[in-house]
């Protein structure tokens, strides 16, 4: 048995769909739809690589996200930053770049192609396929090859929260955020400021849920300084999480990880709030909350 039938074996016991490429592209003869035709089938796979004569194109799914690191010179200062990601399944490419195969959260959807990262892109997660060792590249001819070996997409390590946050500019909530100036604000004050930012969470839509809570948990946490009980921010936001839809192991980690991120950046309270429009599944939750 060759080494790419081998391979591609492996990734679909694994649980990953897998192509027959011609370079980086997909064989058009084998998979006319492209990236559409991927799959685990041994049957298929046996039928593409028994030649030995194609590269091997791997396509996670959806909770799968893969650093895409076109200059290897970024790598050294995001494993400093995240060291966790040492542990995590990583391929040198043929062009001297590196894959790192993470987890994204239940809910959580990314653009394929994000550069909050520098000359880095977010690949996989059912939309872009990535070529796998032991492919090889079709300009350099160097092969792929894994540092860390890949392994389930449910045995891959979470994304560290402070790097997803990174990926998901456009979820923080609209205000900007503002230099802290000290100060002890009412007491109404902060519960209706609680208030809007569970209501927001709770109508968050699905895909969205993990990365809404992560951002507000991260506002308050930035505004505990004002005279918020932590403990009771926690509890707020933890239940709005659920109300969103999501476990509760996961909405109590993502709140608490979200206000610890916070206060390391103190802010101050904002001049004034767009009235939130709670949907109705969720307005007897606010109520109770409290409102701007």
């Amino acid at each position: 048995m060759n080494d790419t039938l081998t391979a591609a074996l492996e990734y679909a016991r694994l649980g990953y769909l897998v192509l027959p490429l011609i370079g980086k592209q997909p064989a058009s003869n084998l998979v006319p739809h492209g990236k559409n035709d991927a799959t685990s089938d041994y049957a298929f796979v046996r039928r593409w690589f028994g030649a030995g004569c194609h590269n091997l194109g791997v396509l996670p799914p959806a909770q799968v996200l893969v650093l895409d690191f076109d200059d290897p010179e970024e790598l050294p200062p995001t494993l400093a930053r995240h060291p966790e990601l040492e542990a995590a399944p990583i391929a040198i490419t043929g062009g001297g770049g590196y894959h790192i195969w993470l987890r994204l959260p239940e809910g959580v959807s990314l653009t394929a192609k994000v550069r909050a990262l520098p000359n880095t892109d977010s690949r996989g997660m059912n939309r872009t396929y990535l070529v796998a060792p032991p492919s090889v590249h079709p300009v350099t001819g160097w092969p792929y090859r894994w540092v860390n070996p890949l392994v389930a997409p449910d045995d891959l390590p979470p994304i560290p929260p402070e790097l997803l946050q990174r990926l998901l500019p456009t979820s923080e909530p609209a205000m900007a955020y503002k230099p802290t100036q000290p100060a002890t604000a009412s007491q109404k004050r902060l519960e209706g400021l609680l208030g809007w930012v569970c209501a927001k969470v709770v109508q968050a839509p699905v895909g969205t849920r993990h990365a809404t809570l992560l951002a507000h948990a991260r506002l308050v946490g930035g505004w505990l300084h004002h005279g918020f009980n932590q403990t009771e921010v926690h509890e707020q936001l933890t239940a709005a999480g659920i109300a969103a839809g999501l476990p509760r192991y996961e909405a109590e980690k993502t709140a608490r990880d979200g206000i610890a991120y916070g206060q390391q950046t103190p802010l101050r309270l904002p001049d004034d709030l767009p009235p939130s429009k709670p949907k109705s599944r969720s307005s007897r939750l606010v109520a109770r909350w409290g409102s701007v």
